[in-house]
């Protein structure tokens, strides 16, 4: 059955006005995720990622261009799309784990009765393994619960697409490598659409099906599809030879100097990857 388009951006632009000066965080961005997919956006700072997802999310709308969610134009927040931030503090701190994952449900399904409500929020902790630690609070937490209770809180409200920024950025590396794999499996079982941002390619490759490596400027710069078999394997040889694709896509530009007064001119810059054009490429 082919799998239909859930989320497109049509020559997405934005940008952000200071006083006189003008910042293009996101130029002519365009590609679509169809349903289920896990994509990934990577790029240096500055290159637009957070902008893209909270465009995506609804929080800030494009300058020019337009997103749209199955069809229908992204004109602000909905409950099809769910953000999981870095910031570990994204919890209400006088609520109990039970009553942070219940409170969204509350807001997104109020025609469901409390005992549904926390019924499904019970369901939702055991999907991330916190089924015993209901009744706690997030100051008794670690940052990888508290991040476990936050996709479990989004996932409750049965979005159609999960948006993650950074989430596991906070954490150590073996909370990290954890939680990924977690990740990954509730995404096998629950079938949600995933983009998700990351500066880190290791962490782009273990999780993504196709990749957009964002330029400084807010361009695409590539879309690169990850073909590796699931599930990825550090020591794998093609999972090297992509990662080091990744790393010269992300590389900054060689300097061109400057001609000389004689005439004489310097070496050309070869570019990093041929031109997106909205169809992912594998390398």
């Amino acid at each position: 059955m082919k799998a239909v388009e859930q989320v497109e951006f049509r020559q997405v632009t934005k940008v952000f006005t200071a006083g006189r000066r003008t910042i293009t965080a996101l130029d002519g961005v365009s590609f679509t995720v169809k349903q289920g997919e896990f994509w990934t956006i990577i790029g240096p700072s500055g290159s637009g990622k957070t902008t893209l997802l909270r465009c995506l999310a609804g929080f800030e709308t494009p300058t020019s261009g337009e997103i749209l969610m199955a069809g229908q134009k992204v004109t602000g927040p909905g409950r099809d799309r769910m953000m999981v931030f870095q910031d570990l503090a994204q919890l209400f701190p006088w609520r109990t784990v039970l009553g942070n994952v219940t409170f969204a449900l509350s807001l997104a399904h109020p025609e469901e009765t409390l005992r549904r409500r926390q019924e499904l929020a019970r369901y939702n902790l055991e999907l991330v393994g916190l089924e015993d630690y209901a009744n706690l609070y997030p100051h008794q937490l670690s940052g990888g619960m508290k991040q476990r209770v936050a996709i479990a809180r989004a996932l409750g409200v049965r979005p159609q697409v999960l948006l993650m920024d950074e989430p596991f950025g906070s954490l150590d590396a073996i909370t990290r490598t954890t939680l990924q794999s977690e990740l990954l499996r509730i995404w096998a079982e629950t079938k949600v659409t995933v983009v998700f941002v990351t500066h880190n390619i290791e962490e782009a490759l273990v999780a993504s099906d196709h990749i957009v490596v964002l330029a400084r400027g807010g361009k695409v710069h590539a879309l690169v599809t990850n073909t590796l078999p699931r599930p990825r394997q550090l020591d794998d040889p093609r999972f090297s030879r992509l990662w080091q694709h990744l790393h010269r896509l992300l590389e900054p530009a060689p300097h061109i100097p400057e001609p000389s007064s004689s005439g004489a001119r310097g070496p050309e810059a070869l570019p990093l990857a041929k031109p997106a054009t909205g169809s992912a490429s594998s390398p």
